[in-house]
């Protein structure tokens, strides 16, 4: 849980680095000139920053949840997996409706696409080098594993567990129907005559 909270920290963190590289540099002042009507003239910082560490956490939540299923043998090509789906979610879709929507410079928006597309792996793969999911036990695992825990304390007390007389002897044979149907009773297996 610890690890979760701090990668989930530094990926809040992260994300909130890389939006303010991504949308400070002089090439996207110029490109994003098209936004200025309607952008703020000032920014909440602390809205922002609490903005970035809310989606760091449940970024990191939806990595775990979904690692199973994600392609990749190792934890960071399933965090590139996990930052090209996200890049699809949050980047691609957006630029599609602004696209469709608004009189945008293609330019504008493919460096919308590009810059996403290298902040989504980045991020990603941070959560695929840093995070794993706890491996779930059944009740099966549980009591298997509770079982050899409490064996292990009797041989350790001297105390020798005695096979059973019957562990070697076959399971009982029937034939003909069910038992519980009608005249389904076990049936000793016929009986070969010696001479």
């Amino acid at each position: 849980m610890a690890n979760y909270i701090l990668v989930s920290l530094g990926g809040g963190i992260l994300l909130g680095v890389l939006d303010g590289v991504i949308n400070a540099n002089p090439l996207a002042r110029r490109l994003y000139e098209v936004y200025k009507p309607i952008a703020r003239t000032s920014l909440n910082p602390v809205a922002g920053i609490f903005i970035d560490l809310a989606y760091g956490f449940v970024m990191a939540a939806l990595f775990l949840l979904l690692y199973k299923g994600l392609p990749g043998a190792s934890g960071w090509m399933k965090g590139l997996s996990f930052g090209l789906i996200a890049w699809f979610f949050r980047v691609l879709m957006s630029v599609a409706s602004q696209w469709i929507m608004y009189r945008v410079p293609p330019a504008a928006l493919l460096y919308t696409l590009l810059a996403g597309l290298a902040e989504m792996l980045i991020v990603g793969s941070l959560f695929g080098l840093t995070l794993r999911p706890r491996p779930k036990f059944s009740l099966r695992n549980r009591l298997a594993l509770a079982a050899s825990a409490s064996s292990a304390k009797k041989e350790e007390m001297g105390v020798v567990p005695i096979p059973s007389l019957f562990a070697s002897s076959p399971p009982p044979r029937f034939r003909g129907r069910a038992r519980g149907a009608s005249r389904g009773r076990f049936q000793r297996p016929p009986q070969v005559p010696t001479t």
